[in-house]
């Protein structure tokens, strides 16, 4: 099992056409989301549309990942940018932001919520 992918891991256990279709995304700045939590990465790939993408890092060689293209290939593009994304630049943990909000009360995460919305629609 693997702990921490590497981009010449990637290459060798992908096919070289959707290694260099997710490498050209990435590249292109397709992945607009992307977090950690625990041992999930998690993130949107701007495709024809916006995919959601789900990796486990640690289960990466038994297949554990998802996206909401219709692609055959797996693991597609879009895993494959977010992997690379990941890689080069690092996910946001999104554990202690959880941890953080676990203690808030409903209608303070009513409130927050509502605020992002009002600066962020």
């Amino acid at each position: 099992m693997i702990t921490s992918p590497t981009e010449a891991w990637v290459s060798s256990h992908v096919g070289d056409q959707v290694y260099k279709e997710g490498a050209r995304y990435q590249k292109a700045g397709a992945v607009t989301s992307l977090f950690t939590l625990g041992p999930h990465l998690h993130g949107i790939v701007q495709g024809q549309e916006p995919y959601k993408v789900t990796l486990d890092l640690q289960g990466l060689e038994q297949g554990r990942h998802s996206c909401t293209c219709l692609s055959y290939r797996t693991p597609c593009k879009h895993i494959i940018a977010a992997l690379l994304e990941h890689l080069e630049k690092g996910s946001y943990d999104a554990a202690p932001l959880l941890h953080t909000l676990a203690h808030f009360e409903p209608e303070q995460l009513a409130a927050l919520f509502q605020s992002l919305l009002v600066k962020h629609p």
